[in-house]
């Protein structure tokens, strides 16, 4: 029988009676000092909510300045990259200064040519003045952050826009509203901290009392409720220990039946008692079990075989007696003092042995050795468990062979794509190449917009300007046969026989019509491309339009081939549909003759030429082709813009009403005031 001194139950009460007087003592001689500790915790706490939400408030404002930046970058981007494409400083200059340099937050604006590797225009404030200039930015600049956007025409990147900000106005004047917020702070604890003191004394008192009434309390249940329970839980784990050291003795359970914790921890315990032979007979089977299908093998320090199950010794070839001291035969290619360093290291080894067969048959193991020791007797082995895996390495020889052809073969393949690739990107650039100039655009015309987006990196739409004579100007769009690089073939022979028709004109006082402009080209077409009837062994050609414009005279002439004309008058948009022909088709005669229009310009005119691409794209909720309809509302929704923001209108639009589609065919608008 325990001695109460030595009982839990003294124990306890010792320790809640210590514990109680040190508690009053700590009451009596620093519950101020804690006051004012928790207070000023308080404090603390409050002035770090405050500066934590100052903080989150820059970040919130300095997130949302920037998101604002990058909406107003992404909003000038084509822009941008429209100008540094056709290297048009002016229209950097006017986007750059009215979109970009008027935001507060922005300092300097900087536009650099990865094409010729060099700055295209850079941009900066300086006493409420913006200076413009191609150099680098002053080195005062680098001191203030940027967003850097890419530039891409045509999907093709050509350059960056460097924005450089500045948002410290904003966040000084967070700052200053962060300072009069502690100041309250500050305050209102001073006043807090008063009032506590206060009730102070009352709480002192009613603690006091608390504590004595839970004393006596515990004291009850410890003495009523735990000493008994505690005594039976005792005789019974000794008994169940007793029957672990010997299965043939005999227990009882232990006897609580009550609804509280001993109750539970009684029941869980005759639970295991009733199951522990059961277990015990489970423990022998699956030792039978490991023996007969895993292999494991037991060796000291030095590699003797200590002991292996019977499912080692089958695949091995070896019976137990065999197998001791035959490591070295057994384990080919392992360094026994290599494995045994790293298992007392790290606690276990993983890794590969060849095992040879009594028979001289080699086998691949996978293993994994770990150390046990007995602390009865001071001895220690190590364990390895091993998985044949031979078939396995032998698969394994059979991938890496097959991977090594895959791969020669995918490396050719990649030649021959890198190659087709080059190919195309250079004919894109002969492509752009036979493109007119924006010097003649904007020496013919007040104002002008052109979109050219081939729907791959070649297209089938093409356009030409040239100044036949003085004064004279030849427009011409044309949409070839195809798209890609059967369409850009096309638009080749177009700018050959286009070249022709130029030269005889420029050389010559005939009056120029467009309608003997376009049978020129439907005879050239048919005639080098042997396509006389519809039995031809090809059929290409293309829908286009003809612009004849002489500014002496102040009259223009169109003809054209299943592309119309668009033009506003008086706030409508009319059309001329020209011929629906086309140009070089089998079914066109070589003789044919296109219709040919006159206006004479009396007030300023706007006109617009589309190839099918635009009008053509699917989208919109029911997707549907975009039409000439949508296309004329388009042209009168913009008309007061200038052109080079109605062009970035056109594309927003479209790209708004085609969604998630993919592009239908090579796009071509071009507008003109005269």
């Amino acid at each position: 029988m325990v001695k109460f001194r030595n009982s839990i139950i003294f124990k306890v009460i010792s320790i809640i009676v210590v514990s109680q007087l040190i508690i009053w003592f700590w009451l009596i001689t620093s519950i101020k000092d804690a006051q004012r500790e928790i207070l000023n915790s308080l404090n603390t706490q409050q002035k770090e909510f405050v500066i934590k939400f100052i903080e989150e408030q820059k970040q919130k404002t300095i997130k949302k300045t920037l998101e604002s930046l990058k909406k107003l970058i992404k909003y000038s981007q084509a822009a941008l990259s429209y100008s540094l494409f056709n290297y048009e400083e002016g229209s950097a200059k006017k986007i750059i200064s009215d979109v970009l340099l008027e935001e507060k937050s922005i300092k300097a604006v900087e536009v650099y040519d990865t094409v010729g590797k060099s700055i295209f225009i850079s941009a900066y404030k300086k006493d409420g003045k913006k200076i413009f200039t191609k150099n680098k930015l002053p080195k005062n600049f680098e001191k203030y952050k940027y967003i850097k956007t890419e530039l891409i025409y045509n999907s093709e990147p050509i350059g960056f826009v460097k924005i450089y900000y500045d948002l410290s106005p904003i966040l000084k004047h967070l700052e200053e509203i962060q300072q009069k917020e502690l100041e309250l702070v500050n305050l209102k604890f001073e006043k807090i901290y008063k009032e506590t003191q206060k009730k102070e004394k009352k709480l002192f008192v009613y603690f006091i009392i608390a504590a004595i009434f839970t004393l006596l309390f515990l004291l009850f249940i410890l003495i009523k409720f735990i000493n008994i329970p505690l005594m039976k839980i005792k005789a019974g784990l000794e008994r169940f220990f007793n029957f672990l050291s010997d299965p043939k003795q005999k227990i009882e359970p232990i006897d609580i039946d009550t609804n509280d914790e001993f109750g539970e921890i009684a029941k869980f315990t005759n639970q295991g008692i009733s199951v522990s032979s059961k277990l015990h007979r489970e423990l022998a089977e699956l030792v039978d079990v490991i023996d007969k299908n895993i292999m494991i093998c037991e060796f000291d320090e030095n590699g003797n075989v200590i002991e292996v199950t019977t499912a080692f010794m089958k695949v091995c070839g070896y019976s137990k007696d065999e197998i001791n001291n035959k490591r070295k035969e057994v384990l080919c290619n392992v360094d026994l003092k290599k494995i045994i360093k790293t298992v007392e290291k790290e606690g276990n080894w993983n890794g590969e042995v060849k095992c040879k067969t009594k028979y001289g048959k080699e086998l691949w193991l996978k293993s994994n050795i770990t150390k046990k020791c007995s602390y009865e007797n001071n001895s220690c082995r190590y364990i390895n468990i091993l998985f044949n895996v031979t078939d396995k390495k032998e698969l394994e020889k059979l991938k890496n062979h097959l991977e090594e052809l895959v791969e020669i073969k995918t490396s050719k393949i990649k030649q021959l794509l890198n190659m087709t690739k080059e190919s195309i990107r250079y004919a894109s650039l002969i492509q752009k190449a036979i493109l007119p100039s924006h010097g003649i655009f904007k020496k013919a015309f007040k104002d002008y917009l052109i979109i050219w987006e081939p729907k791959d990196v070649l297209g089938g739409d093409i356009y030409f300007l040239d100044e036949v004579r003085d004064g004279e100007y030849i427009l011409m769009l044309a949409d070839c046969t195809g798209h890609g690089v059967h369409g850009a073939l096309m638009t080749m022979l177009v700018k050959a026989i286009q070249i022709q028709i130029i030269n005889e004109l420029s050389h010559t006082n005939k009056e120029i019509s467009t309608s003997k402009i376009l049978s020129k080209f439907n005879k050239s077409i048919k005639e080098i491309l042997k396509q006389y009837d519809k039995d031809s062994n090809s059929n290409a050609g293309f829908d286009g339009a003809i612009i004849y414009y002489d500014k002496n005279k102040n009259i223009i002439k169109f003809s054209s081939a299943n592309l119309p004309l668009f033009f506003i008058k008086d706030n409508n948009v009319d059309v001329i549909r020209g011929d629906k022909s086309s140009v070089g088709d089998v079914f066109t005669p070589i003789d044919y003759k296109f219709k040919e229009f006159e206006m004479k310009i009396h007030d300023e005119l706007k006109l617009y030429l589309t190839t099918d691409g635009f009008l053509d794209q699917i989208g919109g909720e029911k997707e549907l082709p975009f039409g000439k309809e949508r296309f004329k509302k388009l042209i009168l929704k913009y008309q007061n813009l200038d052109f080079i923001m109605q062009k970035e209108m056109f594309l927003e639009e479209l790209k708004k009403y085609q969604k998630d589609n993919p592009r239908t065919d090579d796009i071509a608008v071009i507008g003109l005031k005269l």
